[in-house]
């Protein structure tokens, strides 16, 4: 078999698997018909917590999921799944006070958490967007922007050209910004400025702003040449607000998801020199996690190394935190 039947196989596999298993699950499983949205906790056996929180990144992540399977494939169920989302992450998450979406809901939808992560307001950014692409709802663009703004305002720091992890409800300093208890406590990590990367990349093909560019340009920059360590096309994962390091840990996942969201950033931006610096620095990366992270006795990529630098071994799923963050 060659290898564009190869890849031609693994494309058809991989839509069989998202279209017959994944999305099916999501739709009919996750669904809280008594709460409204969608259930914040089930376990591997399928057991539902009812009372379990609702997180920003789940509903954000749902919204943007299946309106581009709706894009994909018209398929009414996607589109209704989607529309879900969208309703519910408008009543119970939009803080008509303060603007932005706060970080956690309880299982009735009342705040829990209203802080303001700017890793949540990225996928709000991502999901907006992608919502309006698949359905033109113009509310949806506004909320996009409305969200960039408010990210501009007050989570980029134009002394130091960075975002700050997290602030509180108000946007005003918040003294813990992790974003889960396994992250550091520190203003930069590559997960925040990776995500605003892809959602501002969501945004400029839908609102071809001159600001929105200048910003995107500015984040492809901070990626390809602060975060990302040149001499070893690894991300550094936390850093101080002079970009000075703050952990040797290794992320692989991350540095191969850095590779394609620059290619994209770049191909939104436009520009053959671009696109061409892009590839290369993102081939650059991908050798990188093939070559330490891809384990090739037995398949499969390591998650890489903590900040002890211990080798971690393979995630099949998250971690069982009781957490609606992922």
């Amino acid at each position: 078999m060659s290898t564009v039947e190869r890849l031609t196989a693994l494309s058809a596999a991989a839509e069989r698997e998202l279209r017959k298993d994944i999305l099916p699950f999501w739709a009919e499983q996750t669904v809280d018909r008594e709460q409204g949205g969608f259930y914040g906790w089930i376990t591997n056996d399928l057991k539902i917590d009812r009372e379990a929180p609702k997180g920003c990144v789940l509903n954000t992540r749902i919204l943007w999921t299946f309106s581009a399977a709706f894009r994909a494939w018209p398929d009414p169920c996607y589109r209704e799944t989607a529309d879900r989302a969208y309703a519910y992450l408008l009543e119970h998450f939009w803080d008509e006070e303060h603007s932005g979406l706060v970080w956690m809901v309880d299982h009735k939808g009342g705040f829990l958490d209203a802080r303001k992560q700017t890793y949540g307001q990225a996928f709000g950014v991502y999901a907006f967007s992608e919502y309006f692409r698949a359905t033109g709802i113009r509310k949806a663009l506004e909320c996009a922007t409305s969200l960039f703004e408010s990210i501009e305002a007050n989570a980029f720091e134009p002394e130091h050209g960075g975002y700050v992890e997290a602030l509180a409800r108000d946007w005003s300093p918040l003294e813990d910004m992790r974003l889960s208890e396994i992250d550091l406590n520190v203003p930069y990590s590559q997960n925040t400025h990776l995500h605003l990367l892809e959602a501002y990349t969501a945004l400029l093909r839908v609102w071809p702003e001159p600001a929105l560019r200048e910003r995107l340009e500015a984040l492809w920059q901070i990626l390809a040449f602060r975060i990302r360590d040149e001499k070893t096309n690894r991300l550094i994962l936390f850093q101080d607000r002079d970009w000075r390091p703050l952990s040797r840990a290794v992320s692989h996942g991350h540095d191969i998801e850095a590779s394609w969201l620059l290619c994209e950033a770049a191909e939104a931006l436009g520009g053959k020199e671009l696109i061409e610096r892009t590839n290369a620095i993102a081939l650059a990366m991908a050798e990188t996690v093939l070559e330490e992270g891809f384990d090739r006795e037995r398949g499969g990529v390591l998650d890489g190394v903590d900040h002890n630098m211990a080798v971690l071994g393979k995630e099949w799923c998250r971690r069982p935190r009781r957490s609606s963050a992922s």
